[in-house]
Protein backbone atom coordinates (compact mmCIF):
# COMPACT_ATOMS: atom_id res chain seq x y z
CA UNK A 1 0.00 0.00 0.00
CA UNK A 2 3.10 2.46 1.08
CA UNK A 3 5.07 1.31 -2.25
CA UNK A 4 1.36 2.64 -4.19
CA UNK A 5 1.25 6.12 -2.37
CA UNK A 6 4.77 6.58 -3.43
CA UNK A 7 4.80 5.92 -6.78
CA UNK A 8 1.43 7.96 -7.51
CA UNK A 9 3.08 11.31 -5.86
CA UNK A 10 6.54 10.64 -7.89
CA UNK A 11 4.07 10.36 -11.06
CA UNK A 12 1.86 13.56 -10.24
CA UNK A 13 5.12 15.27 -9.43
CA UNK A 14 6.15 14.56 -12.87
CA UNK A 15 2.45 15.62 -14.26
CA UNK A 16 3.32 18.50 -12.65
CA UNK A 17 6.33 19.95 -13.78
CA UNK A 18 5.42 18.24 -17.29
CA UNK A 19 2.55 21.61 -17.12
CA UNK A 20 5.37 23.91 -15.89
CA UNK A 21 7.41 23.20 -18.68
CA UNK A 22 4.69 23.11 -21.48
CA UNK A 23 3.70 26.58 -20.60
CA UNK A 24 7.29 27.71 -19.91
CA UNK A 25 7.70 26.31 -23.48
CA UNK A 26 4.49 27.94 -25.14
CA UNK A 27 4.92 31.43 -23.38
CA UNK A 28 8.72 31.26 -24.87
CA UNK A 29 7.13 30.20 -28.75
CA UNK A 30 4.97 33.30 -28.16
CA UNK A 31 7.99 35.49 -27.37
CA UNK A 32 10.39 34.28 -30.08
CA UNK A 33 8.32 32.92 -33.21
CA UNK A 34 4.77 34.41 -32.97
CA UNK A 35 5.11 37.80 -31.44
CA UNK A 36 8.58 37.64 -31.76
CA UNK A 37 8.50 41.12 -34.11
CA UNK A 38 7.22 42.90 -31.38
CA UNK A 39 9.28 41.96 -28.48
CA UNK A 40 12.12 42.53 -30.20
CA UNK A 41 10.82 45.91 -30.87
CA UNK A 42 9.76 46.33 -27.07
CA UNK A 43 13.13 45.28 -26.27
CA UNK A 44 15.41 47.42 -28.58
CA UNK A 45 13.27 50.80 -28.19
CA UNK A 46 14.87 53.92 -27.75
CA UNK A 47 14.18 57.12 -26.13
CA UNK A 48 14.83 60.06 -28.25
CA UNK A 49 15.56 63.49 -26.85
CA UNK A 50 17.42 67.47 -27.52
CA UNK A 51 20.25 67.93 -25.55
CA UNK A 52 21.35 71.49 -25.42
CA UNK A 53 25.42 72.38 -26.02
CA UNK A 54 26.41 75.07 -24.46
CA UNK A 55 28.76 77.57 -26.51
CA UNK A 56 31.95 79.19 -25.26
CA UNK A 57 31.85 83.18 -24.14
CA UNK A 58 33.89 85.53 -26.32
CA UNK A 59 37.35 86.60 -25.29
CA UNK A 60 38.49 90.27 -24.35
CA UNK A 61 41.88 91.48 -25.77
CA UNK A 62 43.55 94.99 -25.17
CA UNK A 63 44.43 97.56 -28.41
CA UNK A 64 47.46 94.60 -29.00
CA UNK A 65 45.25 91.88 -29.02
CA UNK A 66 47.13 90.86 -25.36
CA UNK A 67 44.50 88.70 -23.99
CA UNK A 68 42.66 90.34 -20.27
CA UNK A 69 39.81 87.84 -20.36
CA UNK A 70 40.11 84.49 -22.08
CA UNK A 71 38.63 80.71 -21.54
CA UNK A 72 40.74 77.63 -20.87
CA UNK A 73 39.61 74.10 -20.76
CA UNK A 74 37.96 73.34 -17.80
CA UNK A 75 35.56 70.42 -16.20
CA UNK A 76 31.95 70.51 -15.02
CA UNK A 77 29.81 67.86 -12.69
CA UNK A 78 26.84 67.91 -14.84
CA UNK A 79 22.93 65.93 -14.21
CA UNK A 80 21.65 64.28 -17.22
CA UNK A 81 18.28 63.46 -16.41
CA UNK A 82 18.11 60.85 -18.78
CA UNK A 83 20.10 58.54 -16.68
CA UNK A 84 19.17 59.64 -13.07
CA UNK A 85 16.22 58.25 -11.67
CA UNK A 86 14.27 59.86 -8.66
CA UNK A 87 15.15 57.07 -6.40
CA UNK A 88 18.86 57.81 -6.97
CA UNK A 89 19.32 61.38 -6.95
CA UNK A 90 19.61 62.77 -3.11
CA UNK A 91 22.24 60.12 -2.77
CA UNK A 92 24.14 61.29 -5.99
CA UNK A 93 24.43 64.80 -4.62
CA UNK A 94 25.02 64.29 -1.12
CA UNK A 95 28.00 61.90 -2.38
CA UNK A 96 29.10 64.63 -4.67
CA UNK A 97 28.87 67.88 -1.70
CA UNK A 98 30.57 65.69 0.44
CA UNK A 99 33.00 65.10 -2.53
CA UNK A 100 33.43 68.89 -3.23
CA UNK A 101 33.22 70.16 0.37
CA UNK A 102 35.87 67.68 1.39
CA UNK A 103 38.70 68.48 -1.33
CA UNK A 104 37.81 72.47 -1.20
CA UNK A 105 36.34 72.51 -4.10
CA UNK A 106 32.95 74.80 -5.44
CA UNK A 107 29.78 72.96 -6.22
CA UNK A 108 26.32 75.83 -7.12
CA UNK A 109 24.60 76.60 -3.99
CA UNK A 110 22.31 79.36 -4.37
CA UNK A 111 19.81 78.27 -1.43
CA UNK A 112 19.56 81.50 0.97
CA UNK A 113 19.07 79.30 4.18
CA UNK A 114 22.04 78.34 6.53
CA UNK A 115 22.39 76.67 9.95
CA UNK A 116 22.48 78.79 13.64
CA UNK A 117 24.31 78.49 16.17
CA UNK A 118 21.41 76.72 17.62
CA UNK A 119 21.48 73.89 15.37
CA UNK A 120 18.10 75.44 13.10
CA UNK A 121 17.61 76.71 10.29
CA UNK A 122 17.90 80.51 9.12
CA UNK A 123 17.61 82.62 6.06
CA UNK A 124 21.35 83.86 4.99
CA UNK A 125 21.24 88.08 6.07
CA UNK A 126 21.63 90.26 3.05
CA UNK A 127 19.48 87.97 0.74
CA UNK A 128 15.68 88.67 1.18
CA UNK A 129 15.27 88.95 -2.22
CA UNK A 130 15.97 85.00 -2.84
CA UNK A 131 14.39 84.41 0.34
CA UNK A 132 11.14 85.75 -0.81
CA UNK A 133 11.51 83.76 -4.39
CA UNK A 134 12.62 81.08 -2.55
CA UNK A 135 8.89 81.46 -0.69
CA UNK A 136 7.29 81.83 -3.50
CA UNK A 137 8.62 78.88 -5.76
CA UNK A 138 7.39 76.83 -2.89
CA UNK A 139 4.45 78.44 -3.08
CA UNK A 140 4.14 79.31 1.17
CA UNK A 141 2.95 82.30 2.75
CA UNK A 142 4.83 85.13 2.37
CA UNK A 143 5.61 84.94 6.12
CA UNK A 144 6.95 81.78 5.76
CA UNK A 145 10.22 80.89 7.99
CA UNK A 146 13.24 79.57 7.34
CA UNK A 147 12.26 76.30 9.40
CA UNK A 148 8.74 75.84 7.47
CA UNK A 149 10.59 76.24 3.85
CA UNK A 150 13.41 72.93 5.27
CA UNK A 151 10.10 71.71 6.48
CA UNK A 152 8.48 71.90 2.77
CA UNK A 153 11.77 70.79 1.02
CA UNK A 154 12.28 67.58 3.08
CA UNK A 155 8.85 65.89 3.04
CA UNK A 156 8.83 67.05 -1.26
CA UNK A 157 12.71 66.04 -1.67
CA UNK A 158 12.70 62.85 0.30
CA UNK A 159 15.00 64.13 3.18
CA UNK A 160 14.03 62.65 5.94
CA UNK A 161 16.66 60.41 7.66
CA UNK A 162 19.39 62.96 6.87
CA UNK A 163 21.43 65.17 9.32
CA UNK A 164 20.42 68.81 9.08
CA UNK A 165 23.24 69.75 7.06
CA UNK A 166 23.28 66.85 5.05
CA UNK A 167 19.69 68.30 4.23
CA UNK A 168 20.30 71.51 3.68
CA UNK A 169 22.91 70.72 1.07
CA UNK A 170 20.74 68.20 -0.95
CA UNK A 171 17.48 70.65 -0.62
CA UNK A 172 20.27 73.61 -2.17
CA UNK A 173 20.70 71.32 -5.03
CA UNK A 174 17.28 69.97 -5.99
CA UNK A 175 16.05 73.79 -5.50
CA UNK A 176 18.15 75.04 -7.66
CA UNK A 177 17.40 71.79 -10.15
CA UNK A 178 13.68 72.86 -9.86
CA UNK A 179 14.52 76.79 -10.49
CA UNK A 180 16.03 75.69 -13.73
CA UNK A 181 13.74 73.25 -15.35
CA UNK A 182 16.26 70.39 -14.78
CA UNK A 183 15.31 67.78 -17.55
CA UNK A 184 16.00 65.20 -20.25
CA UNK A 185 16.59 68.66 -22.85
CA UNK A 186 18.07 71.07 -19.68
CA UNK A 187 20.98 69.58 -17.94
CA UNK A 188 21.74 70.96 -14.39
CA UNK A 189 25.43 71.99 -13.84
CA UNK A 190 25.98 71.11 -10.27
CA UNK A 191 29.70 71.89 -10.10
CA UNK A 192 31.05 74.52 -13.51
CA UNK A 193 34.74 73.64 -12.49
CA UNK A 194 36.37 71.48 -10.72
CA UNK A 195 40.05 69.68 -10.74
CA UNK A 196 41.23 67.26 -13.09
CA UNK A 197 41.67 65.13 -9.80
CA UNK A 198 38.25 65.29 -8.70
CA UNK A 199 37.22 64.04 -12.08
CA UNK A 200 39.64 60.94 -11.95
CA UNK A 201 37.80 60.23 -8.67
CA UNK A 202 34.35 60.27 -10.38
CA UNK A 203 35.06 58.50 -13.12
CA UNK A 204 36.70 56.06 -10.65
CA UNK A 205 33.12 55.74 -8.93
CA UNK A 206 30.32 56.28 -11.76
CA UNK A 207 28.46 53.19 -10.46
CA UNK A 208 27.55 55.03 -7.52
CA UNK A 209 26.53 58.02 -9.26
CA UNK A 210 24.11 57.66 -11.48
CA UNK A 211 23.28 60.43 -13.59
CA UNK A 212 26.28 62.76 -12.83
CA UNK A 213 28.32 62.91 -15.97
CA UNK A 214 31.57 64.83 -16.61
CA UNK A 215 31.75 67.32 -19.34
CA UNK A 216 34.76 69.10 -20.97
CA UNK A 217 33.94 73.05 -20.81
CA UNK A 218 35.49 76.53 -20.67
CA UNK A 219 36.17 78.41 -18.11
CA UNK A 220 36.71 82.05 -17.76
CA UNK A 221 40.45 82.54 -17.12
CA UNK A 222 42.11 85.83 -16.43
CA UNK A 223 46.27 85.96 -17.16
CA UNK A 224 46.43 88.30 -14.66
CA UNK A 225 43.24 89.12 -12.92
CA UNK A 226 44.51 92.36 -10.98
CA UNK A 227 44.88 94.36 -14.21
CA UNK A 228 41.75 96.00 -15.30
CA UNK A 229 39.08 93.88 -12.94
CA UNK A 230 37.06 97.46 -12.77
CA UNK A 231 37.21 97.73 -16.57
CA UNK A 232 36.54 93.87 -17.41
CA UNK A 233 33.50 93.48 -15.05
CA UNK A 234 32.07 89.98 -13.51
CA UNK A 235 29.88 87.48 -14.72
CA UNK A 236 28.16 85.36 -12.20
CA UNK A 237 24.79 83.35 -11.71
CA UNK A 238 21.64 84.80 -13.20
CA UNK A 239 19.32 86.32 -10.34
CA UNK A 240 15.48 85.99 -9.87
CA UNK A 241 15.13 89.66 -10.92
CA UNK A 242 17.10 89.26 -14.28
CA UNK A 243 15.66 85.87 -15.20
CA UNK A 244 12.40 87.75 -14.55
CA UNK A 245 13.54 90.45 -17.17
CA UNK A 246 14.89 87.92 -19.75
CA UNK A 247 11.65 86.38 -19.38
CA UNK A 248 9.26 89.13 -20.43
CA UNK A 249 12.02 89.63 -23.03
CA UNK A 250 11.61 86.10 -24.83
CA UNK A 251 15.28 85.65 -24.14
CA UNK A 252 14.87 82.49 -21.88
CA UNK A 253 15.66 78.83 -22.85
CA UNK A 254 13.50 76.69 -24.30
CA UNK A 255 13.46 73.86 -26.68
CA UNK A 256 12.92 76.49 -29.47
CA UNK A 257 14.94 78.78 -28.50
CA UNK A 258 18.31 76.82 -27.55
CA UNK A 259 19.97 80.27 -27.29
CA UNK A 260 18.37 81.70 -24.54
CA UNK A 261 19.13 81.55 -20.80
CA UNK A 262 18.76 78.76 -18.41
CA UNK A 263 18.20 79.66 -14.67
CA UNK A 264 21.50 77.83 -14.06
CA UNK A 265 23.50 80.12 -16.96
CA UNK A 266 26.06 82.34 -16.43
CA UNK A 267 25.69 86.28 -17.36
CA UNK A 268 27.51 89.84 -17.45
CA UNK A 269 27.29 91.55 -14.20
CA UNK A 270 29.85 94.55 -14.21
CA UNK A 271 32.27 95.97 -17.16
CA UNK A 272 32.44 95.35 -20.34
CA UNK A 273 30.97 91.60 -19.81
CA UNK A 274 27.83 93.37 -19.08
CA UNK A 275 28.07 95.75 -21.40
CA UNK A 276 29.14 93.55 -23.91
CA UNK A 277 27.11 90.44 -22.91
CA UNK A 278 24.88 90.01 -25.90
CA UNK A 279 28.63 89.92 -28.46
CA UNK A 280 30.30 87.89 -25.89
CA UNK A 281 27.41 85.42 -25.36
CA UNK A 282 27.89 82.37 -28.10
CA UNK A 283 24.86 81.01 -29.31
CA UNK A 284 24.43 77.71 -27.92
CA UNK A 285 24.04 74.19 -30.10
CA UNK A 286 22.02 71.10 -29.45
CA UNK A 287 22.32 67.29 -30.24
CA UNK A 288 20.03 64.70 -30.40
CA UNK A 289 20.42 61.72 -27.78
CA UNK A 290 19.24 58.05 -27.61
CA UNK A 291 19.17 56.22 -24.84
CA UNK A 292 17.94 52.56 -24.72
CA UNK A 293 15.36 51.20 -21.96
CA UNK A 294 17.76 50.92 -19.17
CA UNK A 295 19.43 54.27 -19.69
CA UNK A 296 22.33 53.69 -21.45
CA UNK A 297 23.61 55.46 -24.26
CA UNK A 298 22.26 54.52 -27.57
CA UNK A 299 23.41 57.38 -29.97
CA UNK A 300 24.16 60.94 -29.82
CA UNK A 301 23.77 63.48 -33.21
CA UNK A 302 24.88 67.16 -33.09
CA UNK A 303 21.96 68.75 -34.96
CA UNK A 304 23.40 71.95 -34.54
CA UNK A 305 26.96 73.04 -33.52
CA UNK A 306 27.42 75.80 -30.84
CA UNK A 307 28.71 78.94 -32.11
CA UNK A 308 31.29 80.48 -30.04
CA UNK A 309 30.74 84.54 -28.48
CA UNK A 310 32.48 87.33 -30.36
CA UNK A 311 35.68 88.53 -29.30
CA UNK A 312 36.09 92.11 -27.85
CA UNK A 313 38.82 94.12 -28.36
CA UNK A 314 39.44 97.32 -25.44
CA UNK A 315 41.32 100.55 -26.44
CA UNK A 316 43.24 99.71 -23.16
CA UNK A 317 46.86 99.04 -23.80
CA UNK A 318 47.17 96.46 -21.07
CA UNK A 319 51.63 97.49 -20.01
CA UNK A 320 49.95 100.59 -19.58
CA UNK A 321 47.25 99.76 -17.33
CA UNK A 322 49.52 98.17 -15.13
CA UNK A 323 52.18 101.04 -14.83
CA UNK A 324 48.73 103.00 -14.06
CA UNK A 325 48.28 100.54 -11.54
CA UNK A 326 51.49 100.27 -9.86
CA UNK A 327 51.70 104.21 -9.47
CA UNK A 328 48.27 105.07 -8.02
CA UNK A 329 49.17 102.78 -5.93
CA UNK A 330 52.20 103.86 -5.08
CA UNK A 331 51.60 107.47 -4.50
CA UNK A 332 48.36 106.93 -2.44
CA UNK A 333 50.36 105.17 -0.34
CA UNK A 334 52.79 107.72 -0.45
CA UNK A 335 50.24 110.57 -0.02
CA UNK A 336 49.14 108.84 3.14
CA UNK A 337 52.28 108.44 4.51
CA UNK A 338 53.65 111.64 4.33
CA UNK A 339 50.56 112.82 5.54
CA UNK A 340 51.39 110.89 9.05
CA UNK A 341 54.32 112.08 8.98
CA UNK A 342 53.42 115.60 9.36
CA UNK A 343 51.00 117.46 11.48
CA UNK A 344 47.23 117.96 10.32
CA UNK A 345 45.72 115.87 7.40
CA UNK A 346 47.36 117.21 4.52
CA UNK A 347 47.25 113.16 2.42
CA UNK A 348 46.70 111.26 6.01
CA UNK A 349 42.97 110.50 4.79
CA UNK A 350 44.11 109.45 1.28
CA UNK A 351 43.42 106.14 0.95
CA UNK A 352 42.03 105.83 -2.66
CA UNK A 353 42.17 107.36 -6.01
CA UNK A 354 41.33 107.15 -9.84
CA UNK A 355 43.70 107.79 -13.02
CA UNK A 356 42.37 108.03 -16.43
CA UNK A 357 45.03 108.27 -19.47
CA UNK A 358 43.09 109.29 -23.10
CA UNK A 359 44.92 109.28 -26.17
CA UNK A 360 45.13 112.89 -27.29
CA UNK A 361 44.23 112.43 -30.88
CA UNK A 362 41.17 110.79 -30.59
CA UNK A 363 40.35 110.27 -26.97
CA UNK A 364 40.17 106.65 -26.52
CA UNK A 365 41.12 105.16 -22.88
CA UNK A 366 44.62 104.31 -22.92
CA UNK A 367 44.38 103.26 -19.09
CA UNK A 368 41.58 103.87 -16.38
CA UNK A 369 43.33 102.34 -12.78
CA UNK A 370 41.45 102.27 -9.31
CA UNK A 371 42.65 101.54 -5.90
CA UNK A 372 42.14 100.13 -4.12
CA UNK A 373 41.71 97.28 -6.29
CA UNK A 374 40.99 93.55 -6.70
CA UNK A 375 41.55 90.07 -8.36
CA UNK A 376 39.11 88.84 -10.98
CA UNK A 377 40.75 84.93 -10.57
CA UNK A 378 39.70 85.31 -6.68
CA UNK A 379 36.43 86.82 -6.94
CA UNK A 380 35.03 84.20 -9.36
CA UNK A 381 36.26 81.18 -7.05
CA UNK A 382 36.44 82.11 -3.85
CA UNK A 383 32.88 83.53 -1.85
CA UNK A 384 35.34 84.39 1.24
CA UNK A 385 37.30 86.94 -0.77
CA UNK A 386 34.11 88.97 -2.21
CA UNK A 387 32.63 89.16 1.08
CA UNK A 388 36.21 90.75 2.77
CA UNK A 389 36.07 93.15 -0.50
CA UNK A 390 32.01 93.87 0.56
CA UNK A 391 33.07 94.51 4.17
CA UNK A 392 36.38 96.61 3.33
CA UNK A 393 35.80 100.53 3.87
CA UNK A 394 37.94 101.70 1.19
CA UNK A 395 35.22 100.04 -1.19
CA UNK A 396 37.97 98.33 -3.30
CA UNK A 397 34.77 96.92 -5.66
CA UNK A 398 33.60 100.66 -6.72
CA UNK A 399 35.42 102.20 -9.91
CA UNK A 400 36.42 104.75 -8.74
CA UNK A 401 38.64 105.92 -12.24
CA UNK A 402 35.01 106.25 -14.12
CA UNK A 403 32.33 106.33 -11.70
CA UNK A 404 34.09 108.73 -8.72
CA UNK A 405 33.41 112.33 -8.19
CA UNK A 406 36.21 114.17 -7.85
CA UNK A 407 37.75 117.82 -7.74
CA UNK A 408 39.55 118.08 -10.91
CA UNK A 409 42.57 119.53 -9.43
CA UNK A 410 45.47 120.85 -11.78
CA UNK A 411 43.73 118.42 -14.64
CA UNK A 412 41.55 121.72 -14.89
CA UNK A 413 45.12 123.73 -16.17
CA UNK A 414 44.85 122.89 -19.94
CA UNK A 415 41.33 124.20 -19.69
CA UNK A 416 41.97 127.50 -18.69
CA UNK A 417 45.05 127.71 -20.72
CA UNK A 418 43.22 127.15 -24.15
CA UNK A 419 40.49 129.41 -23.61
CA UNK A 420 42.65 132.33 -22.39
CA UNK A 421 44.77 131.50 -25.65
CA UNK A 422 41.25 131.39 -27.83
CA UNK A 423 40.43 134.85 -26.01
CA UNK A 424 43.43 136.71 -26.68
CA UNK A 425 44.08 137.21 -22.64
CA UNK A 426 47.44 135.86 -22.98
CA UNK A 427 49.51 134.68 -26.17
CA UNK A 428 52.29 132.20 -26.10
CA UNK A 429 55.05 134.58 -24.87
CA UNK A 430 52.92 136.21 -21.84
CA UNK A 431 54.71 136.01 -18.83
CA UNK A 432 53.80 135.67 -15.39
CA UNK A 433 56.28 135.72 -12.31
CA UNK A 434 55.90 132.92 -9.50
CA UNK A 435 56.78 134.13 -6.16
CA UNK A 436 54.84 130.85 -4.08
CA UNK A 437 52.38 133.19 -3.03
CA UNK A 438 49.57 134.84 -5.09
CA UNK A 439 48.91 137.89 -3.66
CA UNK A 440 46.27 140.29 -5.65
CA UNK A 441 44.08 140.15 -3.21
CA UNK A 442 44.94 140.93 0.29
CA UNK A 443 42.16 138.04 2.67
CA UNK A 444 42.73 135.23 0.11
CA UNK A 445 46.17 134.47 -0.96
CA UNK A 446 46.85 131.25 -2.63
CA UNK A 447 49.93 129.20 -3.04
CA UNK A 448 51.86 126.98 -5.16
CA UNK A 449 53.77 123.80 -4.69
CA UNK A 450 57.17 125.96 -5.55
CA UNK A 451 58.98 129.03 -6.86
CA UNK A 452 58.85 129.36 -10.47
CA UNK A 453 59.65 132.73 -11.11
CA UNK A 454 58.69 133.72 -14.89
CA UNK A 455 57.15 131.44 -17.03
CA UNK A 456 54.91 131.70 -19.95
CA UNK A 457 51.84 129.11 -20.77
CA UNK A 458 53.66 126.42 -22.13
CA UNK A 459 55.99 126.45 -18.92
CA UNK A 460 53.53 126.98 -16.71
CA UNK A 461 51.76 123.82 -17.55
CA UNK A 462 54.98 121.89 -17.57
CA UNK A 463 55.70 122.83 -14.09
CA UNK A 464 52.42 123.03 -13.12
CA UNK A 465 52.42 126.41 -11.82
CA UNK A 466 49.67 127.68 -9.76
CA UNK A 467 50.27 130.98 -9.99
CA UNK A 468 50.23 131.35 -13.54
CA UNK A 469 46.80 130.11 -13.71
CA UNK A 470 45.50 132.14 -10.68
CA UNK A 471 46.28 135.40 -12.40
CA UNK A 472 45.24 133.66 -16.19
CA UNK A 473 42.28 132.65 -14.39
CA UNK A 474 41.08 135.86 -13.06
CA UNK A 475 41.77 137.74 -16.25
CA UNK A 476 40.26 135.98 -18.24
CA UNK A 477 37.17 135.68 -15.81
CA UNK A 478 34.14 132.07 -15.41
CA UNK A 479 32.11 133.51 -18.20
CA UNK A 480 34.45 133.34 -20.74
CA UNK A 481 36.09 130.39 -18.66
Amino acid sequence: MSRLKGLSRYVFCVIVLALVFCVFGLRLIDWQIVNGEEWLRISTKTNTSTVKMTAARGEILDRNGNPLARNKTGYAIVFEKAYMSDESQNRTILLLTELLDKRGEKWTDELPIEINSKGGYQFTSGREDDAAALIKLLSLNDYATADQCMKWMTESYGLSGYTPQQARDIASVRYNMQKSAFSVSQPYTFAPDVSSDTVGIIRENTQNLPGADIQVTTVRDYPDGTVAPHILGTIGAISQNEYASLKEKGETYSLQNMSGYAYNDTIGKSGIEAAFESQLRGKNGSKVVETTRTGALASSTVTQAPVSGNTVYLTIDSNLQKVAEASLAKNVQGAQAYGRSKSGRNGEDCVAGGVVALNVKDFSVLAAATYPSYDLSKYNKDPNYYRTLAQDKTKPLYDRALLGSFMPGSSFKPVVASAALQESVINESSIVVCHRVYTFWDDYQPTCMGYHGPVNVVQALQKSCNIFFYDTGRRLGIDSM
